[in-house]
This record gives structure tokens, sequence and C-alpha cells, in this order.
């Protein structure tokens, strides 16, 4: 194994880390105590290599934050994992809902399908992974996530925009960070209000991730992402929604859509769009009705035919065809001198 950082020599990173190799699998075993740091860490074993800065609280929560991977398991002696139980009641934190010991910053977490959690204080784990069918409600509190977040069900926050989000791109809901807030494990929208009334009071965000909306069958190549916004006080706002990339569906320029309900869809004014690393975005403006939001491609808008005027010889006869927005055709004859269609 060859390894190498900015922080101290190699030599010290090795026994600092208590780094231990088998397979493809890279395992720290950190032999000190207290808020610990190595950037630009590159560790390179059998062919495989990959880029990392590690960091380590004063609480214990280890983050690896990965620039690049070619296809090394990194992990830690001190990750543990555990999977929701239930049973008790729905509170995440109960521990007799996990087995007797709730989660920490170094626990992997799996909630699975069917389970209904609702956070009733703050909380922490290494990687989250929220699987098709489960449903987390953080409420109004926080989960810091220190590895990675993978929502394939539904993940609902609860938040207050009011004038305080009037400035810059607005306020955050479903964002999710590590516990030392230098990194985002997961983006949801954030929310500037542009109404002479900014207080929309508390705003519920659900995001549906790795799924499209159920109604959105009239949609072209949906973002793998569906978004419903509740605010208290609906107000105009600018949005801006945020996907993953493994959520794109290839869609490299979605516009935003909202729900009229009935199977219909309107166009948003789309402002803005791009990314911020493995995080993509779309920005609307002028929205002053809620639930549910769709990312997908654009539509051509509809036209609608209102005026028809043909002028012909006396006598003369000769058929008009005119392709009406539904499709069909429709000849029209005019058999005198001036007729007029409206």
């Amino acid at each position: 194994m060859y390894i190498e950082g900015t922080a101290m020599p190699t030599w010290l990173i090795a026994s600092a880390l208590g780094m231990q190799v088998q397979g493809t699998q890279v395992s720290f075993h950190p032999q000190v105590s207290g808020a610990f740091t190595v950037n630009n860490l590159y560790i390179s074993h059998n062919g495989e290599h990959a880029w990392i800065d590690y960091r380590r609280s004063a609480q214990g929560c280890e983050t690896f934050e990965i620039h690049e991977n070619s296809g090394l398991q990194l992990t830690s002696a001190n990750f543990i994992t555990r999977t929701w139980q239930g049973g008790t009641s729905g509170d995440w934190n109960t521990p007799a809902n996990w087995g007797g010991t709730l989660p920490d910053c170094n626990t992997n977490v799996t909630i699975p399908s069917g389970a209904h959690i609702t956070l009733s204080a703050d909380a922490a784990v290494q990687n989250l992974n929220i699987s098709p069918g489960a449903w987390l409600d953080l409420g109004f509190h926080s989960l810091s996530v220190e590895g990675t977040l993978t929502n394939q069900g539904t993940l609902t926050q609860s938040g207050v925009v009011d004038a305080a989000c009037t400035n810059g791109n607005g306020c955050p809901l479903g964002e999710i960070s590590t516990s030392d807030g230098m990194s985002t494990r997961y983006a949801g929208v954030y929310i500037h209000p542009t109404g002479a009334d900014a207080n929309m009071g508390v705003v519920e965000l659900t995001i549906r991730g790795h799924q499209t909306c159920g109604n959105s069958g009239t949609l072209q190549n949906s973002v793998q992402r569906c978004f419903e916004i509740s605010p208290a006080n609906p107000q105009p706002a600018e949005i801006t929604f945020y996907y993953h990339v493994n959520e794109t569906n290839a869609n490299a320029a979605p516009v935003v859509w909202h729900y009229l309900g009935g199977g219909a869809w309107e166009g948003e004014q789309t402002t803005a769009r791009g990314a911020n690393g493995v995080w993509h975005w779309v920005q609307a403006s002028g929205i002053d009705a809620y639930s549910p939001f769709a990312l997908a491609d654009a539509q051509p808008t509809a036209l609608r035919l209102t005026r028809l005027q043909g002028n012909s010889p006396a006598g003369f006869s000769w058929p008009i065809p005119v392709l009406a927005i539904t499709g069909a055709l429709v000849l029209i004859h005019l058999r005198h001198k001036h007729h007029e269609i409206a």
C-alpha cells in the first residue's frame, strides 16, 4: 500500500490512522483522540486508488471526504450497522426501536420499506439508506450525515420561511450536512419569498427520491425526484430545486413543472440552472401555487386556431386543409366570393 498526505510524513499518517488493507477494503483504526484531520490523502493499492480528506471531530465522528475513488472501500473500525426495528413507536429517538441503542454519527443506518419514522430530537448517522416505501420525517429537527444519504423513499422536513429568507438564495429545506457543517450530504430546496408579504409561515417539504411524481405521465424525461412544498401562508417565491446526479434520468436541462390537478401540468418560469459537484439545481421564479413540483423536459406551447379568412373568384370552389392543434384535418370548402370562419 502506498499513501501520502500533506499534513504529516507518510509513516506517521499510517500510524495515526491505523490503516489496514484487505483486498480492496481500507479500514481505519484511529490511534489518536480528539479532533484530527488529514487533507489530500492519496491511497493506492493493487491498482486501485482513492484521494480523500479524513476528518475526526472532538466527539469522535469520522468523515471521509472523497474527491476521487477508483474502487477502494473505505471504512472504520468504529462504524457499526443498525436497521430500524420499530415495534415500540415511530419515534427515531426511542432506543428500543433500534434494538436498545440509538444510532450515532458512526452508525450506518437502514430504514426498511414500510417504516414511517419521525424525529423527536436532533440525530446523527454515518451513512443513511431510506429504502423504497420507507418514510423519514425530520419535523423541525436536524439530522447530520457524515457519509452518504440515499433516499429511495420519502424524506420530509419542516421550517419557517419569513423575511429572513429574502436574502441571497433564500432559506434551505431538506438540506443535510456533516456534523461539522463543512459538507452537504443531501440537498432539497431553497425558498426566497418575493411577494409583499414574505411571511410564508411553516413550510413542509417532502421529497420522493429516485422516483417520479405519481401523476407525471404526461411529462417527458422527468428527473427522478418529486417535490411537494406546502406553506401555511402561500406567497409568491423564487425556488431553487436540487437533485442528485444519479437522479437526472439523462435530462441535462429540465424545467420546473407544477401540477394543477386532473392530469394537467403547468410550466413555471425557469430562470437558471447549474450544478455544485454531484448536486444539480434548477431555479424558477414567480411561483405562487404549490405542490407537487416535477423537473422535466420543456414541451411545445399549444396553439389555437381562432380565425381563418379566405377569398375566391365567383363560382370557384377549392379545399383548404387546416391542421388543428388536436391533429385533426379539416377540409373547408369555400364556395362563395367571401367566407369568414371565426
